[in-house]
C-alpha cells in the first residue's frame, strides 16, 4: 500500500443546516492509494523477471539470465539515468531545464537524452506550454453562435532534434472544437451571465503543422479541423455527429480522418 497525501474538495452541506452553511465549504479527507506493484514474472520455462521499488518508484528489473536494468531518480517525477546490461552496463541519461513562461513558472522540462554512445536527442518543447489562453467575450456560452476568440498569441512552437541531425518542428494553435447533441441545460447568473451545464464547444490546442528538415530532407505537413457543435434541442430529426481532421502531406495529397463527436460513449472515436 502506498499512502497518498490528504486532498481538499468541496462538499454541499446536509439538508437541515442553516443558510450560513449552505455555501460549498472545503473539507479535508485523507486518501490512501492501494497500488498492486508486480514483483516477479516467470514463464513456464523458468525464465523470470524481478522488479524492485523504492516506494511507488520502479528502481530496477533483474532477469534470471543476469541481465539487469537500474533506474536512477532525481525526484518523484524525473528519471535521471537508466543503466542496462550485465557487467558493462550501457547508460541513458536525462537532463532537464527550468522554464518560466506565461502559464508555468519554474517547471522542469526534459531537455536532453544522452545515449550510451554519447549521441543526444535535444528536446525544445517547453514553448508548447506558453500559449496565451485568454478568450474574448462570454465563454463558455449557451449560444453556439458566440464570437469568443483567443485574444493573445494563439500559436506555440516546439522542436525535437534527432542524434543524426534531423529536426522536427511542431506548431500548435488554440482552436475551437465542438461536440454534437449535447443536453441543453443553461444556467442563468446575473453576475457572470448564462453558462451551459455541459459545453458544446470548447477551445483546445491543436497541431497545425510539422516540418522535418536535415541533410537532404525538407518535408512539411499541415492540418485542418472541421468544427461541428449542436444542442439536443436543435436536433429533433437528428444532427450530424462527425468531425474530421485533414492532413496535407509533403506531396500535396490530403488524407482525412473522421471521428464521432456525439455526446455519448463513442465521442472522439475514429470512424
Amino acid at each position: 500500500l502506498v499512502s497518498g497525501p490528504s486532498t481538499v474538495y468541496y462538499e454541499k452541506p446536509r439538508p437541515g443546516q442553516d443558510d450560513s452553511e449552505r455555501e460549498p465549504r472545503p473539507v479535508i479527507r485523507p486518501i490512501i492509494d492501494a497500488t498492486a506493484l508486480v514483483t516477479r514474472i516467470e514463464d513456464r520455462y523458468g525464465n523470470a523477471l524481478s522488479y524492485r521499488y523504492d516506494g511507488p518508484r520502479l528502481i530496477g528489473i533483474s532477469a534470471s539470465d543476469g541481465r539487469e536494468v537500474q533506474i536512477d531518480w532525481l525526484d518523484d517525477h524525473r528519471i535521471g539515468a537508466i543503466h542496462a546490461g550485465r557487467a558493462a552496463k550501457r547508460t541513458w541519461r536525462y537532463d532537464y531545464s527550468s522554464f518560466v513562461g506565461r502559464n508555468a513558472s519554474g517547471i522542469e522540462y526534459l531537455a536532453r537524452v544522452t545515449l550510451p554512445n554519447t549521441a543526444q536527442w535535444q528536446l525544445n518543447l517547453q514553448g508548447l506550454d506558453d500559449m496565451d489562453l485568454a478568450l474574448s467575450g462570454d465563454f463558455p456560452s449557451c449560444d453556439l453562435q458566440n464570437t469568443a476568440q483567443p485574444t493573445g498569441d494563439v500559436t506555440a512552437h516546439g522542436s525535437i532534434s534527432h542524434p543524426s541531425g534531423l529536426v522536427a518542428d511542431f506548431s500548435v494553435q488554440m482552436m475551437r472544437h465542438g461536440r454534437s447533441r449535447v443536453p441543453y441545460v443553461c444556467h442563468e447568473n446575473p453576475d457572470t451571465g448564462a453558462s451551459p451545464g455541459v459545453a458544446a464547444d470548447y477551445f483546445g490546442a491543436a497541431l497545425i503543422s510539422r516540418h522535418q528538415y536535415g541533410a537532404g530532407i525538407d518535408r512539411r505537413w499541415s492540418y485542418d479541423y472541421h468544427f461541428n457543435a449542436s444542442w439536443d434541442k436543435d436536433c429533433p430529426q437528428g444532427c450530424d455527429q462527425t468531425v474530421w481532421t485533414a492532413e496535407t502531406r509533403p506531396d500535396g495529397s490530403i488524407k482525412r480522418w473522421f471521428y464521432h463527436n456525439g455526446w455519448d460513449a463513442m465521442e472522439g472515436k475514429l470512424l
